[in-house]
């Protein structure tokens, strides 16, 4: 007999003999099966990454093709993700692909303007608004580009876009039209503290002093603790403190404003400053004439 039957043939002697053999092994193959599952599973977990921080990984190590590719995964997992839009634009203008870099730092802000934490995000938005300002003055298509976003911010009058303008020219050398900005920026809030300080700072490095004295000034007023400012205008001769608040928000001194005039300016006070006025005259009391009293007409007694 072939020894592979006669192999099969005891298999199954023995399967027939011992029947709950059969069930035995079939529940140890499960149970194999499902720890291998299982650990499988628990070890893609834990070697699971979210694709922003691969991304960042790679853009450290100046991959940054493979950080775009990481980032174009998170944006498609998290479309609202709008740091991924911001560093997938940095690995794009690494790689000197300028005109996607921009789409994608306006990508960013967009976002950070529809969700919560964008909004509060302003360091980062800052931060995304230089890269912007930075990639259109080196990009290529720079004028066109410029065009653009004056003509969005004739059409919208936003403070940010105006801001971004001012960034821009300021980054290409043009002071006079990034002042203009930043000034056309100002008018329309004049209580952005990110852009007083920044147009503050910027005038004093251009040698305005006064103009930047007075946006520092309303700068601090709006935040007496930032730094930056403080040592600004200490540098400008202000004294930062209590005095850079508005005076309608100061308190109300109890005695009248303005000087107290000396004694002899006040009117009806004799002195050599004042005017001299002539005294009301002294009445002299009259003493009222006696009385006299009326003559009695004597009253004679009756005859008797």
């Amino acid at each position: 007999m072939n020894p592979s039957i006669r192999r099969d043939a005891r298999a199954l002697g023995a399967t027939h003999r011992f029947p709950c053999l059969t069930n035995t092994i079939r529940l140890a193959v499960l149970v194999v099966l499902l720890l291998a599952v299982g650990g499988c599973e628990n070890m893609i977990c834990w070697n699971y990454e979210e694709p922003r921080e691969v991304g960042l990984k790679a853009y450290q190590q100046q991959r940054y093709a493979d950080a775009a590719g990481a980032f174009r995964v998170a944006i498609n997992k998290n479309s609202c993700d709008y740091e991924s839009y911001y560093y997938l634009g940095c690995s794009l203008q690494s790689l000197r692909a300028y005109h996607e870099a921009i789409e994608n730092y306006k990508a960013s802000l967009d976002v950070m303007k529809v969700t919560y934490a964008g909004r509060m995000d302003m360091d980062f938005r800052l931060k995304t608004m230089d890269a912007l300002a930075s990639a259109i003055v080196h990009g290529d298509n720079h004028d066109a580009e410029l065009t653009t976003m004056e003509d969005q911010a004739r059409r919208q009058q936003s403070v940010w876009d105006y801001y971004e303008l001012g960034k821009i020219y300021r980054l290409r050398g043009d002071a006079d039209t990034a002042m203009q900005n930043y000034e056309h920026a100002a008018v329309l809030d004049n209580k952005n503290f990110p852009l007083l300080k920044e147009y503050g700072l910027y005038l004093e490095l251009l040698g305005q002093q006064q103009k930047a004295r007075n946006i520092l000034w309303q700068a601090g007023s709006i935040d007496a603790k930032d730094n930056d400012v403080a040592l600004a205008l200490r540098r400008l001769g202000v004294v930062p403190g209590p005095s850079l608040r508005d005076a309608t928000q100061l308190s109300e001194p109890n005695i009248p404003r303005g000087p107290i005039p000396p004694l002899e300016d006040i009117p009806g006070k004799l002195g050599t400053g004042g005017t001299t006025t002539t005294p009301p005259p002294t009445r002299t009391p009259t003493t009222p004439p006696a009385r006299t009293p009326p003559a009695r007409t004597p009253v004679q007694a009756p005859n008797e």
